[in-house]
């Protein structure tokens, strides 16, 4: 119970503004993700968007994982017909998130819907920080507007790059309400 109090807490302190962050943190089986379950829970009744990611523990994860994840479900990638996708989700950023245009194609990329050319590395160092760059805009983006919950399960096994994008958001703390479990 008293995890879950210092959660709500935390959440009320997102909703009055700024990113915040919590980490729950036990062995494997204690019931770390029904904790964050419930906390959630109490969120849906507040006009808060709450948006999920995970990590995965394979060794060959995909980079920004949780966030690419996040990214497919708000504009409901999966859900289009695969030859028409860059299209359609082209579409979908301008009418969702018309604050983006400027990262439209780094998005696209990060879905693998862009013609990026074959001998350009996801290693390069300005598109890494472009692609950082691109998701946290579009996470202020939707915080701006209403409160957002980012439930990042699995954080153990996150990338180097998705842990730019966590510490990226905090820097920018008063341009948002986000809270990330």
């Amino acid at each position: 119970q008293h995890a879950l109090h210092s959660l709500d807490t935390l959440f009320d302190a997102t909703v009055k503004g700024g990113v915040h962050l919590a980490g729950i943190v036990g062995m494997a089986g204690v019931g770390k993700t029904r904790l964050a379950e419930e906390a959630l829970s109490r969120t849906y009744a507040a006009n808060v968007r709450v948006l999920r990611g995970h990590c995965s523990g394979l060794r060959q994860s995909t980079p920004l994982e949780p966030f690419l994840e996040i990214l497919r479900d708000l504009l409901e990638v999966d859900e289009l017909a695969f030859e028409d996708r860059p299209t359609q989700v082209s579409a979908r950023l301008a009418a969702r998130l018309p604050t983006l245009s400027a990262h439209t194609d780094t998005l696209l990329e990060l879905l693998s819907l862009d013609e990026a050319e074959a001998d350009a590395t996801p290693a390069d160092e300005s598109r890494g920080r472009a692609m950082v760059e691109a998701l946290v805009a579009m996470l202020l983006s939707l915080g701006e507007s209403q409160v957002l919950v980012l439930f990042l399960d699995d954080w153990q096994w996150a990338d180097e790059s998705s842990g730019r994008v966590v510490a990226a958001l905090k820097a920018c703390a008063d341009a948002a309400r986000i809270m990330l479990l």
